[in-house]
């Protein structure tokens, strides 16, 4: 073995991870190159410092807790963000709807209204960014029965009205 094939597997000799085969041909270099020597023993120095480090400041018991914390947050957000999609969807049909009442008589209210769910819509896209997600919730089942009763009393409007 050379210095250039013991300088790869150095660093996992050093901490015991090679195979042992692999291992007796690095010790045998070891023993006969001084410059390779010198390399390992440094080496063999920094793992044992980094060893005590890890010891003297020893990783806070609730680390894991706080890992899982996280991350089931993360999973909640997503979870929160598909039903704002959904949520988001569910105006587009209404809107698209409303903008297709806009060619009715009722033109102008439609129009109104359709510039209430777009408000509505873009308000709380804005305070998805500014606030928890419970907060989210309310306001989308908020601007949703909004949208639907809108759609609704238009309907009523149009229906009490003689042509």
């Amino acid at each position: 073995m050379n210095c250039q094939e013991v300088d790869m597997w150095l660093s996992a000799y050093v901490d015991g991870e090679l195979e042992p085969g692999l291992a007796v041909q690095v010790q045998a270099h070891l023993q006969a190159c001084p410059h390779c020597h010198q390399q390992f023993a440094v080496m063999s120095q920094v793992s044992k410092r980094y060893q005590m480090a890890v010891y003297q400041w020893p990783v806070p018991g609730n680390i894991e807790e706080r890992v899982w914390t996280h991350v089931f947050a993360l999973r909640q957000r997503q979870q929160i963000t598909r039903l704002l999609g959904i949520l988001l969807v569910a105006v587009a049909i209404v809107s698209a709807f409303e903008v297709g009442l806009v060619m009715s008589p009722w033109g102008q209210v439609v129009w109104r209204f359709t510039r209430l769910t777009w408000h509505l819509v873009h308000g709380m896209s804005m305070l998805w960014a500014l606030t928890d997600t419970a907060t989210l919730v309310v306001v989308g089942v908020v601007c949703t029965f909004l949208a639907v009763t809108g759609v609704y009393g238009i309907r009523q409007i149009m229906r009490n009205t003689p042509a």
